[in-house]
């Protein structure tokens, strides 16, 4: 049988059809296929079990329904070979393999840039999301990995996929670090909450890193000629990969803006206080790195569709706030949407 390949990640790939070792008779389901050793899928597979009991969940994320060791000689050679840099060697004997229903378009397919262009459907995308966050915040769950590559269709609704660096959050906030995986979304606090760690004992969090640190660290990359990729990505706004402006006559601006937000970072941080209080407060804040991500999501897409609704602007704006405690919450932004 021929697979089709429909992506591939840092560990693994989706194929379709799934693959006969699940014998499922379902239509319109996938395999992803990853390294058992990743240990990732045993992540992903507990953040699916923990979404299903919500009613209506299928029509916000993408599910995986089973789990399956296989044997390297059982995965299709037409997978491995046409996709090298997909994770898979042969020196590696097991691997697991995800059944998970297939949502359909992807968001940027051209068909469904039309459906978004009209303002009330953008509208109900946004509001569709917004409820998925709610869901996960329900089920104290950071899916952390919000981007636009991780959206589908089903239904003209966007489905999220991809739990690999989801975290359920618990009493103790180590590794956070591991959160928030994509670096042109990432939430500025993160950069400190990642930081932070857990002190069992004392039950207090605590600072890995002094303000001294902090603030030189910003100020570094204030004053270097070239900005690194990461800060890049996270301070201009709108991802590369998907800006639809002329690069060449845009990158003095873009660079500008870069360095203004660096700034603006880096004001927030020289506050004692408030880094004190960020760090204090990350039980309640930590829930706001998902309404950065999606605030960004929104952001590329509104520039991409060229939209003009100064109503959904505003609400993108408080959702990319970089103030944290001026950022709003995932009940203020249905509120938002709701009474606009």
């Amino acid at each position: 049988m021929n697979y089709k390949i429909l992506g591939s990640g840092g560990y693994g790939i989706v194929i379709s059809p799934p693959l006969k070792t699940h014998k499922s008779k379902k239509k319109n389901y996938v395999s992803k296929i990853i390294q058992k050793k990743k240990k990732n899928y045993n992540n992903e597979f507990k953040i699916s079990k923990k979404l299903k009991n919500i009613k209506n969940i299928k029509n916000h994320f993408c599910l995986i329904e089973d789990i399956k060791i296989i044997k390297q000689n059982e995965i299709p050679k037409n997978v491995i070979e046409s996709r090298p840099g997909a994770r898979f060697k042969k020196k590696n004997k097991d691997y697991i393999s995800l059944l998970m229903p297939y949502c359909g378009n992807e968001i940027l397919n051209k068909k469904y840039q039309l459906y978004l262009k009209n303002n009330n459907n953008f509208t109900i995308f946004i509001s569709h999301l917004l409820q998925s966050l709610k869901y996960l915040k329900k089920k104290k769950t950071v899916l952390g990995d919000i981007k636009l590559e991780n959206l589908l269709v089903k239904n003209n609704n966007p489905i999220l996929i991809d739990y690999g660096g989801s975290k359920i959050i618990n009493n103790i906030y180590k590794n956070i670090h591991e959160i928030v995986i994509s670096q042109g979304y990432r939430s500025p606090d993160y950069y400190l909450f990642s930081e932070a760690i857990y002190d069992e004992d004392n039950d207090i969090l605590k600072s890995k890193i002094t303000y001294k640190d902090i603030n030189n660290t910003i100020k570094d990359l204030i004053h270097k000629d070239y900005i690194s990729e990461l800060v890049y990505d996270m301070t201009v706004g709108v991802s590369e990969r998907y800006s639809i402006a002329n690069k060449d006559n845009n990158d003095a601006k873009d660079e500008k803006e870069s360095i203004n937000n660096l700034k603006k970072y880096y004001r927030l941080y020289k506050n004692k206080e408030y880094t004190m209080n960020t760090i204090k407060n990350l039980k309640n804040n930590i829930y706001k790195f998902d309404i950065y991500s999606l605030g960004r999501v929104f952001e590329d897409l509104y520039k991409i569709l060229n939209l003009n609704n100064s109503k959904i602007l505003s609400l993108i704006k408080n959702m990319i706030e970089f103030n944290h405690e001026k950022r709003f919450d995932i009940d203020q932004c249905i509120d938002f949407l709701k009474f606009k």
